[in-house]
């Protein structure tokens, strides 16, 4: 097994039989199903998309590649050094329609996203805004770089479900 600090390859996962797998898609309760229910109100569409964009150009300006933006100073906080903001909004970019914005978060990403430097991490928060946002993020775009990314933080993140009970350090 490598080290934690030892680059790894992107696996090939072509060969795992998906057909093999249950089927864990997620159904909509009977009352959602109602067009009522089910049909969003494009107004407040538009102004949580205008939302979104309004702290995402925040973070751009004051904070880019900075885990998040302190809004009293509009400085960046280095918390992680993983750019947490950036890597959890991904999906988000994505399913509002803010391609120029992902693609320019994923140049980052590419071109700047590292692990293994990082001396103290929460295994928790790391787990749910980066391993979850790149693997979402993937899971909408199927941009093989995000895929490549979840499975070296994951290699990365196995360190500390090394422990007696398998419950997980930090």
């Amino acid at each position: 097994m490598p080290s934690p600090s030892a680059p790894s390859q992107p696996r090939d996962y072509s060969h795992v039989a998906t057909e093999a797998l249950p089927d864990v898609s997620w159904t909509l309760e009977p009352w959602l199903r109602q067009p009522a229910m089910a049909a969003a109100d494009p107004a407040r569409q538009q102004q949580v998309r205008q939302a979104f964009a309004h702290a995402w150009a925040g973070y751009r300006e004051h904070a880019w590649g900075a885990d998040e933006l302190d809004p009293k100073v509009q400085e960046g906080v280095h918390s992680y050094g993983m750019g947490l903001t950036l890597v959890d909004s991904l999906d988000t970019m994505l399913l509002m329609g803010l391609d120029a914005d992902f693609a320019q978060a994923m140049r980052w990403v590419e071109t700047s996203l590292s692990f293994g430097l990082q001396e103290e991490i929460n295994v928790f928060e790391v787990t749910i805004r980066v391993l979850g946002g790149l693997l979402s993020a993937y899971e909408i775009s199927q941009h093989p770089a995000l895929l490549a990314k979840a499975d070296e933080l994951g290699q990365q993140l196995l360190f500390a479900f090394h422990t007696p009970t398998g419950l997980p350090y930090g």
